[in-house]
């Protein structure tokens, strides 16, 4: 069949690659529009629907907050085991 070579992706490398994206959003969120967040920020936003829902929805925010957590957890104990394991080395 024509066209692309099939790769294989595994679930593994998919949720890699998802935790990743997510703490590159966070950093671009975190820098760039949450110098001002307070709750009337995020009240003066709720209507606009041309603005994400983690910049107007204080529930939204908190949300992303707890799934960026355990993304860096995640990341974090990754990394540190492989210091470790190449440090025995």
């Amino acid at each position: 069949k024509a066209g692309l070579p099939r790769i294989k992706y595994s679930f593994d490398d998919a949720m890699w690659h998802y935790r990743l994206a997510t703490v590159d959003y966070a950093r671009f969120m975190v820098g760039r529009f949450w110098g001002k967040a307070s709750p009337s920020e995020f009240e003066k936003k709720a209507s606009s629907k041309n603005t994400t829902l983690i910049n107007r929805n204080i529930n939204a925010a908190l949300s992303f907050i707890a799934r960026l957590d355990i993304c860096l957890n995640f990341l974090e104990k990754k990394l540190r085991s492989q210091t470790n394991t190449s440090a025995a080395s």
